[in-house]
């Protein structure tokens, strides 16, 4: 507002009537409100937001299966447990046995092998194979082989293993046949191989 025109309106107010003095206040203001107005600061408008950066996603990596981690892992499985492992040669064994393969049956012997018995001891694989065949001539004298595993025990570093068992040969024709056996096995790199065998 300004000053001097507000002394100049006093003075004018002081001789007019109630009237007069509105429809002059009026006009006063009208005429001075443009001014007013201009004065006012102008309203600032607000700065926009800023934008989030957009960070993409990491890419998903996909790796394909790779047989050699399925085989090392059955290796790591297998040396975890060389007594499971030993049993399930030993029990094929015995199914060799009674399907009439002696060749199946002795091939898990070491070349060196020792085997005992109360008829004698016997040296080598070759030997073993032979002294089957001579006192089982056919797949009907042979009968059906089991094992009762009485004890399997791991040496340190699960390179061998010693299994006590009881056998037992069954017959159709006659009665069955049985004693014990105590047998070491040592891990070779063509799989298990049976070192030492003690039957009675």
């Amino acid at each position: 507002m300004d000053p001097g025109g507000a002394i100049i309106l006093s003075a004018m107010t002081r001789s007019m009537r109630p009237i007069q003095l509105t429809i002059l206040l009026l006009t006063w203001f009208v005429s001075t409100a443009p001014a007013v107005a201009a004065q006012a600061p102008a309203p600032v408008a607000p700065s926009a937001a800023p934008k989030a950066a957009v960070v993409p996603a990491p890419r998903a990596q996909v790796r394909t299966a790779d047989p050699r981690d399925a085989q090392a892992a059955q290796a790591t499985d297998a040396r975890a447990d060389p007594r499971a492992e030993v049993l399930a040669v030993f029990q094929q064994s015995a199914r060799d046995w009674s399907n009439g393969d002696i060749d199946a049956f002795c091939a898990v012997y070491a070349d060196d092998a020792l085997f005992m018995s109360p008829s004698g001891i016997t040296h080598g694989r070759q030997a073993v194979l032979e002294r089957y065949k001579k006192r089982y001539p056919g797949k009907a004298g042979m009968g059906t082989l089991s094992f009762e595993i009485l004890e399997a025990r791991v040496a340190p570093g699960g390179g061998a293993v010693t299994i006590a068992a009881k056998w037992t040969l069954t017959y159709p024709d006659k009665p069955a046949a049985s004693g014990l056996t105590l047998i070491v096995w040592h891990r070779t790199p063509a799989g298990w191989r049976l070192v030492q065998d003690s039957s009675m």
